[in-house]
Order: C-alpha cells, then sequence, then structure tokens
C-alpha cells in the first residue's frame, strides 16, 4: 500500500513511512519500494505541483541522508538486553568495517539516536504499564477448586508487561502472552507457555476446561455406530471405484434423518458428500492454496452446519480474494439475520494454505485476531461465547470464547481436525468426525445472553489502539537463523557497496579521453530516437554517461555515497568496467574479492596501529 498516497502531504513523515511500509515488505526492500511509489506519484496527471515537489525532495532526502538516520525503530529493549547484545554483535565486528559506523547503525543501544532496529528483534508496546493489571476491584472473582483465577491472571497480566517493558514481545514466540493482555487465557490442550506454567498448573487449566464444558452442557456424543459403519462401506466403494461420484453422494444421503430440526449428525452427512464431490478421487502433488482450500474444503463442511435459514444464520466470505497477512479482516463469519440487518458474527474465522502454514507470525497472527475479534462480538452483541475457527492448511482448529468472570475472557480449544485431502482419505475424516458434534454443541450456546446487564458489568476492552496494531504488524521473526542478525553480515554488506562504488569512482577520476570503452559492430541501418546509424558503423559506449545515468543514480551521480547499493549488490546496477552482456569479464569476480581482501588486510594493519597507546 502506498504511504504517500494514504496520507496527507502535509503529515509525510520519514519515520512513520518506514514503519508502514515495514508491516509489508523486508527491511532491504523499503527504501527501493518507497523511491518507487514517490516517482509514480511524482509522475502522476492526477496530483499538483506541491505535491510532486514534495515528492522529489522526498526522494533526495531517502539518497542523500545517512542511512543510520533514515529508518524508524520498530522495538526497544531494556537496557540490560541491549547491553547484552552490544556486547555480542561488537565481537562478531571485524575492525575493518568501521567500526564506530557500523556501531552507531546497527546497534541496538544506539536505536533511539539512530532511529534504526531489526524485525527479527522483539517488539515493545509503549506506555503499557503492569500496574493496570489489578484483581482488588473484582467483586465477584472466578474460583476454581479454591483457587482465585482473576488473581492468577492479573499476576500473568502483570508478568507480561514487565517482560514486554523489559525486553519486548514476538508473534511466533508470546502468542499465549499477547492475548493475556487482551484480557483472554488461551487453554489449548497439553500445550501452554513457559511464562503460563509459572501462574497456572496443568491441574488448574484442565479445571478450567471442565468448567467451561460444564457451564455450557457439553456432553461426549458421538456418530450412530449403524451410521458409520454404513457411510463407511460406501466411502470404501467410492474410493475402490465401486462407485461413480454421483452415486456415492447419494447413498450417503440415504443415512440423513427424516427430522423437520437441524440436526448436527445431517450436516456432517452433508459435508461428506460435499466434499465427495468437490475434492480430487486420488492423491495428487502440489500444495493447496488458500482460494482453493476456502472453496473446496471448508465451504463444503461449515456452510451446511452453520448456515440455518430457520434461525437466520449464514456463513458468509467476507474476503472475495486472498488478502496479506497485515489485513484486519477476518476470512469467514457466521452472522445473524434480525429483520434486514445482519448481526455478530458468532463465528469468526481464519484460512490459510499448505504454502503459509510454515510461517509462524501469519497462522499464529490470525490466532489472535480470532479471539481478539471474539471478545470484540461478545463485548459488542453481548453473546455468550462466540466460536472460532483457525485453519492452517487442511487442519481445523475450534475455539470457544467467552467471558467466564470480570475481565477474564477464557478462549478454550475445542477440538482439531484434519480435512481429507483427497477421496483416498476420506474414511479416516469419517472416522474422528465426532469432534465436529461437540463444536456444535458449543455454536448452539452462540447466542444473546439472558442477563445482558451482568455481561455488559463483567466485560473487559482489548488492547484496539494504532500502537497494538502497528506492533502485531511489525514484530514478525520469519525462521531466521537467529533471533538477531550477524553483525559481521551486515558490515560485510556495507563494506560490499562501498567497493561498487570505488568500481565507479575509478572512472570518474580517469581522463574523458580514456572513458570510452568496448564496441559493437551494426549489421543493418537502426534507427534510434531518429538518429539512423548506417550498417557497418562502429558503436562505442561512454562510460563516463554510464555511470552517471540519473535514473541508476538519480541524486548526485558524480558523489561517493555507498549507501545507494545498499539494496541492489548487481553489477549493471553499479559499474560497467569489467563489460556488459555477453562480454562481460569472468574477471570481475575475483576482482572484487581481491579487492576486498586487501581492504580487509589493510584494515588489520592499521586500525591496531590507530588504536595504539603508544601513538
Amino acid at each position: 500500500m502506498n504511504y504517500f498516497l494514504k496520507t496527507s502531504s502535509n503529515e509525510w513523515n520519514a519515520k512513520k513511512a518506514f514503519n508502514d511500509y515495514l508491516q509489508f515488505y523486508d527491511v532491504d526492500e523499503i527504501a527501493d519500494k518507497m523511491k518507487l511509489d514517490l516517482v509514480e506519484l511524482k509522475n502522476s496527471q492526477n496530483v499538483g505541483i506541491s505535491i510532486k515537489r514534495k515528492a522529489e525532495n522526498f526522494i533526495l532526502t531517502l539518497d542523500t541522508v545517512n542511512i543510520n538516520n533514515k529508518r524508524e525503530s520498530v522495538t526497544s529493549t531494556s537496557s540490560s538486553n541491549k547491553k547484552k547484545q552490544k556486547s555480542t554483535d561488537t565481537s562478531n565486528v571485524s575492525p575493518s568495517t568501521g567500526e564506530t559506523e557500523i556501531d552507531d547503525l546497527f546497534n541496538p543501544k544506539n536505536a533511539s539516536a539512530s532511529g534504526l532496529t531489526l524485525t527479527s528483534l522483539p517488539t515493545k508496546i509503549d506506555d503499557l504499564d503492569p500496574s493496570d493489571f489489578s484483581a482488588a476491584n473484582v467483586t465477584d472473582p472466578y474460583i476454581v477448586n479454591g483457587k482465585n483465577i482473576n488473581n492468577c491472571f492479573c499476576q500473568y497480566q502483570r508478568a507480561v508487561a514487565l517482560k514486554n517493558n523489559r525486553e519486548g514481545l514476538l508473534v511466533e514466540c508470546n502468542t499465549y502472552e499477547l492475548l493475556a493482555l487482551n484480557n483472554i487465557l488461551l487453554v489449548k490442550n497439553g500445550q501452554c507457555s513457559t511464562m503460563m506454567k509459572e501462574h497456572f498448573s496443568e491441574a488448574t487449566m484442565s479445571d478450567i476446561k471442565h468448567d467451561v464444558k460444564k457451564k455450557f452442557n457439553i456432553n461426549n456424543q458421538g456418530i450412530d455406530n449403524g451410521i458409520k459403519t454404513g457411510v463407511d462401506a460406501v466411502l470404501k466403494a467410492y474410493k475402490d471405484g465401486d462407485l461413480t461420484c454421483k452415486i456415492a453422494a447419494r447413498r450417503v444421503g440415504e443415512y440423513e434423518s427424516e427430522s423437520t430440526q437441524f440436526h448436527p449428525v445431517d450436516s456432517i452427512l452433508v459435508g461428506i458428500e460435499n466434499l465427495i464431490r468437490k475434492i480430487p478421487k486420488q492423491k495428487f502433488n502440489g500444495m493447496i492454496r488458500e482460494n482453493t482450500i476456502s472453496c473446496s474444503y471448508i465451504e463444503p463442511v461449515l456452510a451446511p452446519m452453520f448456515t440455518d435459514p430457520d434461525t437466520h444464520k449464514q456463513l458468509q466470505w467476507l474476503n472475495t480474494k486472498v488478502m496479506d497477512e497485515s489485513s484486519k479482516q477476518f476470512d469467514f463469519a457466521v452472522r445473524e439475520l434480525v429483520g434486514s440487518n445482519w448481526i455478530g458474527p458468532v463465528l469468526i474465522g481464519e484460512v490459510k494454505g499448505e504454502d503459509q502454514r510454515d510461517d509462524k507470525y501469519i497462522c499464529l497472527l490470525d490466532l489472535i485476531r480470532i479471539g481478539s475479534a471474539s471478545v470484540n462480538s461478545i463485548n459488542f452483541n453481548l453473546y455468550e461465547a462466540v466460536l472460532g475457527v483457525h485453519i492452517v492448511g487442511l487442519q481445523t482448529t475450534f475455539y470457544i470464547t467467552t467471558l467466564q468472570a470480570s475481565g477474564l475472557y477464557i478462549m478454550l480449544e475445542i477440538c482439531t481436525l484434519t480435512l481429507p485431502r483427497d477421496a483416498t482419505e476420506l474414511r479416516s475424516y469419517l472416522a474422528n468426525a465426532d469432534e465436529l458434534l461437540t463444536a456444535a454443541q458449543y455454536a448452539s450456546h452462540c447466542k444473546v445472553s439472558n442477563n445482558k446487564e451482568r455481561l455488559q458489568s463483567m466485560s473487559a476492552a482489548t488492547i484496539s489502539t494504532p500502537e497494538f496494531e502497528r506492533f502485531i504488524a511489525s514484530s514478525r521473526d520469519r525462521q531466521r537463523e537467529s533471533s538477531l542478525i550477524d553483525s559481521s553480515r551486515i558490515a560485510s554488506i556495507y563494506l560490499a557497496t562501498g567497493i561498487q562504488q570505488q568500481h565507479k569512482a575509478y572512472y570518474r577520476l580517469r581522463s574523458n579521453s580514456d572513458d570510452l570503452s568496448g564496441h559493437v559492430s551494426v549489421p543493418t541501418h537502426i534507427e534510434i530516437d531518429g538518429y539512423i546509424l548506417p550498417k557497418g558503423c562502429t558503436i562505442i559506449a561512454s562510460m563516463d554517461s554510464m555511470h552517471r545515468n540519473p535514473k541508476q543514480s538519480p541524486v548526485h551521480p558524480r558523489s561517493f555515497l555507498p549507501e545507494r547499493y545498499m539494496n541492489n549488490l548487481k553489477t549493471m546496477q553499479a559499474a560497467f568496467n569489467f563489460g556488459f552482456e555477453r562480454r562481460l569479464c569472468p574477471g570481475t569476480y575475483l576482482a572484487k574479492v581481491e579487492l576486498l581482501l586487501q581492504i580487509k588486510r589493510g584494515s588489520e594493519s592499521i586500525i591496531p596501529y590507530l588504536q595504539s597507546p603508544l601513538r
């Protein structure tokens, strides 16, 4: 998204722009993307001259300002953590790389001054005060087996706030903690964060789970064995090729009840019929993407379960196209039609394809959004509970979120079910389909509370400030080898840009008589920009004009600015000293390595001398 289009030109700010682009692009892509958007804006015919001038000035700022002043900090760390990171980074940086510049540029200790930190570092939520979390005003605490859950939860929240202020949080590592800041206690089967274990024992979590089940009168139900056996036989025959798709779906439909009322078992059978008609009959290669999962797998199964015209409930897909992970809109929801208006949602769902299941950030971010959106729906619509469906690949997990006590929402994992990839897995899906009956029981309680006043008095708002939204979008840590980028690697990149610039500087210092290189013989008469080049003429490239081409170096092409290559180290974007295209000399790679080694060797001998106490 173009920050400069959606923001008034009077409010343009380099730091805010960097944070905005950081939600969608990696750090090393941001400067180039900002420039492209600014150039596009400057060349647009729909903007005035004043905006075009501002865009041009902004481009100049991006290219000429010192790089350590043009990037916005997206994280803060405690002083102790900063010292630890500084000692780690300093030990990895060779003196040959310009210790002071690299330290000022990339050391988290100087983040506030330099304006740069890295997205792999934990991100801190500003203005989060641990004293804000207190159970002192709770008049009716949540007691389970003699344990005050409200007190335990508030202690947990304070610990999370202290951790945030001390070292920051990450979506991938602190999902439970981020939900806790939104007054949500996530209860998953056999899973718990390390910090949560310090405040809640396994027995306590189990007691909370059973208490929620008791609240909604949930009992263990299963599909009748006779129905299961009959449907399994149909699926086996279909898998073996004895039945066609149409006949198999019809045979499964024969096991539906004749009741006039909505029954969960019937909806499960309808879902199986739909899967028979939708999914491939045999195994296949490749990953299933989000659109296909939504249309061919999720919709056939969930629509029969949660769409009921008799009760005016409808499963709706809210995103008509696959949105990026920073979008706030959830993928689908179940809403109720009251009069001519839709209210809700009573169910919230997020989907990610198999191609994204290894990206922990966006998958866990979906879970946080489901929890936060469920709480908001409970507060706004005064629901007893809201169902959440978290789909990653073909793995589908159901959650129920309910306001259990004053300021305490329980987000309980109901079950996890794997959808069949193809018809060969339909029988396995049927064997585990009983889990869907439990989800259907919880769904029947997702309705307006009978005691609205009490629910309203106990409700608590989630964190919905722009600061929290920015944090959620910027705290990604995508499968990096370590939580910190090696400073020696960063220094090497900066040194490489200097080598690229030095190639160009060498030709700038040469006399113009030597600044012609290479030749091309014209095989036929050609015309370029109105100039006719006759057959047989020789074209000689002007190195000076090529190296000072404003398209490649739009700002100060004659200046020594290694930063211009920070995001692009390609030879063709730097210098043409070694030729280009088919005549590119293979010695260019050897020359760069030799130059790098010579600089490193020279620096190792000079730096100790400069630092010598005898000097």
